[in-house]
C-alpha cells in the first residue's frame, strides 16, 4: 500500500487510539458522495453554481470558487429570497431522502470512535448507525441534547450545522458562520474538549472546505504543543502553501492509502483501504508480523521458466512492500521476529542478484529499480544486515540516472510502479530518498569515501530542507570519522551538530558519541534531553511501538554513560538530573521489558549467536577417516555451512545494531562489549572488505587486539594486523590508513593532551602506522614518513609522555625497514641526531628502555655503508665524543650498569660505526678515552668484549692482555643466594634469582678470537666455570623438576658452556682437555647430569668427535640431532638448528663423509612442509647449501624443489588454500626462508632458473614485504 513518508506511522497512531478508546472523527461533505446514489448530492462548488445562477440569471457560469465565495452567495440568497428559501434550495440540492448509507458509511461507523461529529445536513450517519448492533448511538442536534447524551452513556453523533429534515438553522451563510461561536458555543466547546481528549480525524474535508477552515479557526487558539494529533485525510498531498497553513494550525495531513489495482482518483476504494487498515488490531501485528505471505510462497516456489526473473522480482517486492506497510514500527525489530522474517524472505537475495535484472533496471526500468532496491534496503535494515557491494553499485548508478523531483516514467514502468505502490511522484521521491540513505549507510560501513561523498552531495542537493535527512547525513559522517580514526574531526563535527529534526533519538546518538570521545558529562546531558523528548512524545502516543522501542534502547545506551561516571577512573562533573537517576533509568528499562521491549534480552540473544561455535571456511573437498582402517568419507562443501552463515549474519547484525542505537564500544576509560565488537569484525572479513574489518578495530582503539595471539586466546581477541595480514592487504589501502593515522598524530602532537585517553589514542595510531608502513612499496614514501617521525622525537609532547616512546620506537624501526639501501644511507644523519636521555635531561628508569635505541635499526646484507663521513656526520660524532669526555667519569671499571647516563651516547656511536660513519681519527679518540685508565673499561649497555670494536691494531695486543687479566679475576655468578639463620632455626634458606647472570660466559665466548686466548688461559677460564658447577649443581639438580624458570636459566647457561667447550676443543684439540683430568671429569659429570635436565653438550661432543676422527660417534650424534629436530618442542628445534649450523661451519667436515641422513631428513621436512620445525629446517639447509653445496645431491635437490614448488601456492598471500597445516602467521617467515634457500641453491650444480628456486627469486622482487624485496 502506497503512502507518504510517515503515513503508516499515523495510521498506527489512529489504530492505537481506536484501541484505547480515544479517537474521534469529524465527517465532512465529501464523504457523503460514498452513499448509495450519492452522485445526486451536490458538493460545495455545485451549490455555489446554483446559487450564482439564481442570483445572476443570464450571467456566465461562476469561474472562481473559494470558501468565502459560497458563504457570501448563501448570505446574498438568504437576503434576496429569505432564509427558508435557502433551506429549501439546500434540501433540493442535497436530497437526503433519495440516498442511503453505503458500505463505507457502515465501515466508518463500525470503528471504535469515541465520538462522531459531522457538519453534514444529511442523515446518512444516523441511518448507518442503526445497523451497528453492538453500539447504541444518540444523535445530538441542538445544544439541549448535549447533557442528555452524557446521561444515557451512548456514543454521540453530533450534528454541528443542523440536520435534515427540520433541525434548523442550517449553518450556511456568512452571517451563520460569524455568529456560530456565540450562538452555538456549547458545540464549539464540545469539539474543543474532544480534541483535547482524543486523536481527532477529519474525513471528507478538503483543504479549502469552508467547514474545515471555519472549524479549525474556531478551535486553533486553544491548541498547544500538548494537544493530541489532528489528522486530515486527503486524496493527494496538499500544495506547499497549504501544507504550511496546516502546520500552523497543528493539522497533519495523511494521504489516503492505495494498493494494487486501485486508481489514484478512486476515492471510495482508497477510503475502503483506509478502514481496512484501521480495523486491524495492533497486538495482532506485533505477534504475527514476519510470517511468509501465501502470495510470496507462490512467487518463490514457481518454476523459473514460468515467468522472467525480472517479473518475479517485481512481484516479490510488491509483497515485501505490503509487509513494510504492516510493520509495527519497531526501532529495532525484535530478535524472534527478525528470525521469522529472515526465514520468510531468505530466497529473495538470490533472486535479486541477477545481472539480467540489474541490466533491465539500468537500461529500461530505472524507476522500478529504485523502488525495488528501496524495499530491499528496508528489508535489510529490518534484518540488521547491509547492502552487498554489488547491489549498492547498481543502486548508485540508478540514483545517478534518476531525479527524485522529476517523475518521467516510461509507459512500460507504470504498471510495475503501481504494483510497488510507487506510482505517484511523492511516493517515488520517498523511495529514492530511502534508497539513497541506505546507500549512504553502506558507503559509511564499507568506508567508501568517494561513494559517501557522492551520495551525500545528491541527498543535500535534492533534500536540502529535509531536516531528518540532514541529521542522518551528519550522524553517518561522524560515524565514518570514528571508524577511520579521525576522532578530532569527529569531535569538532559533534560540537557543531545542531540537531533540528524531530527525531529525538538523534540527541541520544549525539550524546553517546560525545561520551565515546571522552566528553561524558556533556554527552549524558544531551542524551538525557533526547530521552525526555522520547517520553514527551508518548504523551500523545502512549503505546507507540516506535517511541517505546526507542526509549528502551535509549535507556540501555544512557546506562553506559551513567556507569562510566560512577567509575572513579572517569570522574567528571556530575549531571544534576534527578528525574533520570541511574536507578530510575534501570526501573524504566525493566518496565519497558515487561511490555515487550526487552532490549537487554535482545543483546543477550544476539551475543549468543555471535558466540556460537562455527568453523571457518574450509577446503572445497575434505576427507574424513572412518572407523574402518583405510576408509574415508568425502565431503564437498559448496558454500559455508549453516552455522557459518548464522555467524556471519550475527556479526553484521551486531555492527548494524550498535550503530543504529549508538551502543558505543568505549566511554572514557571504560569499555563495553569489546569482545563482541572484535568478534563481529573478525567474522565480517569472510563476507566483506578488509576496510570494513579494520575500521571496526580502529574505532575500538584496542591495542590488545594487536598483540600476538597465543593458542589459548580466541581467534578474534588478538593477532590483528599480524605481518601476514598486513602482507595480504592491498598497498593503497595500507597507505590510506597509514596516512590517516600519522596525520592524526601530527595534528595532536602540537596540542596539550587533555587526558590519558588522548595519549592512548595517539599511541594506538602510532602502533597502527608502524604495522602498515611495511606494506607500502612506493619509492620515497617511507623516507618522508621517517622524517616526520624524527620530528616527533624533538617535540615537547614526546618527552612528556613516556607511554608513547615504545610505539614511536617501533614506528621508527619499521619506517627504516622499508627504506631502500640508498634511502637508508641518506637517513643516517637524521636518525643519529635524535636526542638521547642525557641530552634531554630525562630521568625515567621505568621507561628508559622504551626510548629509541639505534641498534634496533639493523643493517641488511644488501645495505650500503658510508664511504667517507660527511661533514654533518663528523660534526655529530665529534659532539658525541665531546659529551663522553665531559662525562668521562661514567666509564668506570666496576660494572656496565653502574652509570647508565651515557648509554644513549654509546648506542649512537656504535650504530654510526657499524654504518661506517666514524672516521679513523674519531676511532682513535674513542680508543684513547676507553683505554686511558687502569683495568678494563665498561661501556654502559654493552658487554665488556664490545670495547674491542674501538681498539685499533696498534694497541690490540696490550688491550688483549688487559682484557684477559680482567676476565680471569671474574667469577660466574650464582643463580642462588643464601640467607643465614641462627642455629636454632635450622638450615640456611636458599633463594633463586630470576635474572640473566651469564655475562661472564658471553664475554668469554665472544672474545675467544678477539683476545687470542692461550690454551692455559682458556683452561683457567673453564676452571672458573667449573667452580660455579661444583658450588651449585647439587642444589640445582633437585629443583629442576619443580622450578621451570630455574630449569630454563640452567639450560640456557649450559648451551653457552657447551659452545665454549666446543671452541676450546676446536682451538686446542681434545688432548688439551683430556690431559687436564679435573676438566675432563667435570665434562663427564655435566654430560651425565644434563640428561636429567633434558639437555646435552652436542656441540662439544661434535668437536670431540671431529678432533678424534670418530666416525661412529659422528653417526650417533647425527641420530641425536635428528631425534631432537623432529621433537615438537619449538625451543628445542631452535637449539638444534644452532647445532646444525655449528656442524656445517666446522672445519673438520671436509675430511669426512657428509651427514647424508641429516641432509636428506632436512630436505624431507621441507618437501613435506612439516611444522613446527620447517622454519629451522629452511635455515639449516640454507647454511648447508652456502657452505657445502656438494652435500646437496640430485635426489636431495629434487626433494627441495618439490617442497619449494608446493610452497609457492601454500605460502601465497592471495587466495591461500585452506588445510595446509601451516598457520597464517608463519607464512612471512617461511617465505623469507624459501627465498634465502633459493638464493643459496643457485650455487648447486643441479640449479635451473625454471625450477621453483628461480620462481621464488623472481617473486621476491615484488613481494608485499620489504624483507624479500631487499634480501
Amino acid at each position: 500500500m502506497a503512502s507518504g513518508p510517515n503515513d503508516q506511522v499515523h495510521y498506527n497512531a489512529v489504530r492505537r487510539a481506536l484501541q484505547n478508546g480515544n479517537a474521534a472523527v469529524m465527517v465532512g461533505a465529501g464523504f457523503s458522495k460514498n452513499a448509495e446514489n450519492g452522485v445526486e448530492l451536490a458538493m460545495w462548488q455545485e451549490v455555489a453554481q446554483e446559487l450564482w445562477r439564481e442570483l445572476n440569471p443570464g450571467a456566465p457560469e461562476l469561474s472562481d470558487f473559494s470558501a468565502s465565495t459560497v458563504t457570501q452567495l448563501g448570505e446574498q440568497y438568504a437576503r434576496v429570497f429569505s432564509k427558508p428559501g435557502l433551506e429549501e434550495l439546500l434540501k433540493r440540492l442535497i436530497p437526503d431522502d433519495r440516498v442511503a448509507p453505503g458500505l463505507l458509511h457502515r465501515s466508518l461507523m463500525s470503528l471504535q470512535w469515541s465520538e462522531i461529529f459531522t457538519t453534514n445536513y444529511d442523515t446518512l450517519l444516523e441511518r448507518a448507525a442503526e445497523a451497528i448492533v453492538d453500539k447504541a448511538h444518540y444523535t445530538v442536534m441542538c445544544r439541549e441534547d448535549i447533557p442528555q447524551s452524557k446521561i444515557l452513556g451512548r456514543r454521540r453523533i453530533v450534528k454541528l450545522h443542523g440536520s435534515f429534515p427540520s433541525q434548523r438553522p442550517f449553518i450556511f451563510t456568512e452571517e451563520d458562520y460569524r455568529r456560530y461561536p456565540e450562538k452555538s458555543a456549547p458545540f464549539i466547546n464540545l469539539v474543543r474538549q474532544s480534541m483535547l481528549e482524543n486523536v481527532f480525524c477529519l474525513i471528507g474535508f478538503s483543504g479549502d472546505d469552508p467547514n474545515f477552515l471555519y472549524w479549525i479557526g474556531w478551535v486553533r487558539d486553544m491548541l498547544d504543543e500538548h494537544a493530541l494529533p489532528i489528522y486530515l485525510f486527503v486524496i493527494h498531498p496538499p500544495s506547499l502553501g497549504t501544507q504550511k497553513l496546516l502546520e500552523s494550525r497543528r493539522v497533519t495531513f495523511v494521504v489516503l492509502p492505495t494498493k494494487a489495482g486501485i486508481e489514484d482518483w478512486d476515492y471510495a476504494a482508497r477510503f475502503a483501504t483506509l478502514f481496512e487498515i484501521l480495523k486491524k488490531p495492533l497486538t495482532e501485528d506485533v505477534e504475527d508480523w514476519g510470517h511468509r505471505p501465501a502470495e510470496l510462497s507462490h512467487i518463490l516456489n514457481a518454476p523459473e521458466n514460468t515467468s522472467p526473473r525480472y517479473e518475479r522480482v517485481v512481484a516479490t517486492f510488491s509483497v515485501i512492500r505490503k509487509a513494510r506497510n504492516s510493520h509495527p514500527g519497531w526501532f529495532v525489530t525484535p530478535y524472534a521476529i527478525r528470525k521469522r522474517f529472515f526465514s520468510s524472505v531468505r530466497e529473495i537475495h538470490n533472486l535479486l542478484h541477477s545481472s539480467q535484472v540489474h541490466e533491465q533496471f539500468l537500461t529500461r526500468a530505472p524507476y522500478v529499480g529504485i523502488a525495488v532496491l528501496a524495499e530491499y534496503s528496508w528489508h535489510q535494515d529490518v534484518l540488521l544486515q547491509c547492502l552487498s557491494d554489488e547491489l549498492a553499485g547498481v543502486a548508485l548508478r540508478l540514483l545517478g540516472q534518476t531525479d527524485p523531483k522529476s517523475f518521467n516514467v516510461s509507459a512500460i514502468e507504470r504498471d510495475d510502479l503501481e504494483r510497488l505502490e510507487a506510482q505517484t511522484p511523492f511516493a517515488f521521491q520517498q523511495r529514492w530518498k530511502d534508497l539513497a540513505l541506505g546507500v549512504l549507510r553502506w558507503a559509511r560501513e564499507a568506508v567508501r569515501h568517494a561513494e559517501f561523498l557522492t551520495i551525500t552531495d545528491s541527498l543535500q542537493r535534492h533534500f536540502s530542507t529535509d531536516l531528518q535527512v540532514i541529521d542522518q547525513i551528519t550522524y553517518e559522517d561522524i560515524l565514518l570519522k570514528l571508524y577511520t580514526g579521525e576522532r578530532d574531526i569527529a569531535q569538532q563535527a559533534l560540537k557543531n551538530w545542531d540537531i533540528r529534526s524531530p527525531d529525538s533519538y538523534m540527541l541520544v546518538r549525539k550524546g553517546m558519541l560525545l561520551g565515546e570521545i571522552g566528553e561524558i558529562t556533556a554527552g549524558l546531558k544531551i542524551a538525557l534531553l533526547g530521552l525526555k523528548r522520547l517520553r514527551k512524545n508518548q504523551r500523545s502516543r502512549s503505546k507507540s511501538t516506535l517511541y517505546l522501542s526507542q526509549e528502551a534502547w535509549a535507556c540501555l545506551a544512557i546506562g553506559y554513560l551513567q556507569n562510566t561516571l560512577d567509575d572513579p577512573l572517569d570522574q567528571q562533573a556530575p549531571v544534576d538530573e534527578q528525574e533520570f537517576f541511574p536507578e530510575v533509568v534501570t526501573r524504566r528499562l525493566s518496565y519497558l521489558a515487561s511490555v515487550g521491549h526487552d532490549v537487554e534480552r535482545e543483546i543477550l540473544q544476539l551475543t549468543a549467536d555471535l558466540n556460537a561455535e562455527a568453523p571457518a571456511p574450509s577446503q572445497p573437498v575434505t576427507y574424513t577417516p572412518l572407523f574402518e582402517l583405510g576408509r574415508y568419507s568425502t565431503t564437498r562443501h559448496l558454500a559455508g555451512g549453516h552455522s557459518f552463515g548464522n555467524k556471519i549474519r550475527a556479526a553484521f547484525a551486531w555492527l548494524s545494531l550498535t550503530d543504529r542505537v549508538s551502543l558505543v564500544p568505549r566511554v572514557g576509560n571504560a569499555t563495553f562489549d569489546m569482545g563482541s565488537f572484535g568478534q563481529a569484525a573478525w567474522w565480517v572479513q569472510y563476507a566483506d572488505s578488509m576496510q570494513r574489518v579494520l575500521s571496526v578495530m580502529i574505532r575500538l582503539l584496542s591495542s590488545k587486539m594487536l598483540e600476538p595471539r597465543n593458542p589459548t586466546q580466541f581467534i578474534h581477541s588478538a593477532g590483528w594486523l599480524s605481518r601476514y595480514q598486513v602482507a595480504r592487504m592491498p598497498w593503497p589501502l595500507a597507505q590510506e590508513l597509514f596516512e590517516r593515522s600519522i596525520d592524526f598524530v601530527d595534528r595532536m602532537f602540537p596540542q596539550e593532551f587533555q587526558s590519558d585517553l588522548m595519549e592512548r589514542v595517539i599511541g594506538f595510531h602510532m602502533q597502527l602506522a608502524s604495522r602498515l608502513v611495511i606494506r607500502i612499496p612506493v619509492p620515497g614514501f617511507a623516507a618522508i614518513q621517517l622524517e616526520r617521525v624524527i620530528r616527533l622525537y624533538k617535540s615537547k609532547q614526546m618527552v612528556l609522555h613516556p607511554d608513547l616512546w615504545k610505539e614511536a620506537t617501533n614506528l621508527t624501526a619499521r619506517c627504516f625497514e622499508v627504506l631502500s639501501p640508498s634511502e637508508r644511507l641518506n637517513s643516517l644523519v637524521s636518525l643519529a641526531s635524535i636526542p638521547d636521555f642525557l641530552e634531554l635531561g630525562i630521568h625515567n628508569r621505568f621507561h628508559e628502555t622504551d626510548w629509541l635505541s639505534l641498534h634496533l635499526l639493523h643493517r641488511r646484507e644488501s645495505d650500503l655503508v658510508i664511504g667517507k663521513p660527511s661533514g654533518e656526520m663528523e660534526a655529530l660524532v665529534d659532539a658525541l665524543i665531546d659529551r663522553l669526555l665531559v662525562n668521562a667519569s661514567v666509564i668506570g671499571t666496576n660494572s656496565a650498569e653502574s652509570e647508565p647516563n651515557t648509554e644513549g651516547i654509546w648506542s649512537r656511536l656504535f650504530w654510526i660505526r657499524e654504518w661506517g660513519g666514524v672516521s679513523k681519527s674519531q676511532m682513535s679518540a674513542v680508543e684513547r678515552l676507553l683505554l686511558s685508565e687502569e683495568g678494563w673499561p665498561a661501556i654502559p649497555g654493552r658487554h665488556r668484549w664490545a670495547v674491542f670494536s674501538w681498539v685499533t691494531s696498534q694497541r690490540k695486543k696490550n688491550a688483549r692482555k688487559r682484557y684477559k687479566h680482567w676476565m680471569l679475576q671474574q667469577s660466574l655468578e650464582d643463580f642462588s643466594s643464601v640467607s643465614p639463620r641462627s642455629a636454632s632455626e635450622g638450615q640456611p634458606v636458599r633463594s633463586w634469582g630470576l635474572r640473566n647472570a651469564d655475562g661472564f660466559l658471553t664475554n668469554l665466548y665472544h672474545s675467544v678470537d678477539l683476545a687470542a686466548w692461550s690454551e692455559d688461559e682458556m683452561a683457567t677460564a673453564l676452571l672458573i666455570i667449573k667452580r660455579w658447577w661444583d658450588a651449585e649443581w647439587l642444589f640445582i639438580q633437585p629443583e629442576l623438576s619443580r622450578l621451570d624458570e630455574l630449569k630454563k636459566m640452567f639450560v640456557t647457561r649450559m648451551k653457552a658452556i657447551d659452545s665454549i667447550l666446543a671452541a676450546f676443543v676446536d682451538a686446542y684439540s681434545l688432548s688439551a682437555l683430556s690431559k687436564r683430568a679435573a676438566l675432563m671429569d667435570w665434562c663427564n659429570e655435566m654430560r651425565d647430569g644434563l640428561e636429567t635436565a633434558g639437555s646435552s653438550l652436542l656441540c662439544s661432543d661434535l668437536a670431540c668427535a671431529f678432533n678424534s676422527a670418530d666416525q661412529a660417534t659422528l653417526a650417533q650424534l647425527e641420530g641425536k640431532v635428528l631425534f631432537r629436530l623432529f621433537d615438537s618442542d619449538i625451543v628445542g628445534a631452535n637449539d638444534i638448528a644452532k647445532v646444525i649450523s655449528y656442524w656445517a661451519q666446522h672445519r673438520g667436515t671436509k675430511q669426512y663423509e657428509p651427514p647424508s641422513g641429516l641432509v636428506y631428513s632436512l630436505a624431507g621436512v621441507i618437501s613435506a612442509r612439516r611444522m613446527p620445525v620447517l622454519p629451522w629446517a629452511l635455515s639449516a639447509v640454507t647454511e648447508i647449501s652456502e657452505r657445502h653445496p656438494d652435500w646437496i645431491t640430485s635426489s636431495c635437490y629434487s626433494l627441495l624443489n618439490v617442497g619449494l614448488t608446493i610452497m609457492l601456492s601454500e605460502l601465497t598471500y592471495v587466495e591461500r588454500p585452506d588445510g595446509t597445516g601451516i598457520p597464517d602467521d608463519s607464512v612471512p617467515v617461511l617465505r623469507f626462508g624459501c627465498v634465502r634457500l633459493a638464493r643459496a641453491l643457485r650455487m648447486c650444480s643441479f640449479y635451473r632458473a625454471e625450477d621453483a628456486c628461480g620462481l621464488w627469486l623472481k617473486q621476491a622482487i615484488n613481494d608485499p614485504l620489504p624483507e624479500l624485496r631487499f634480501i
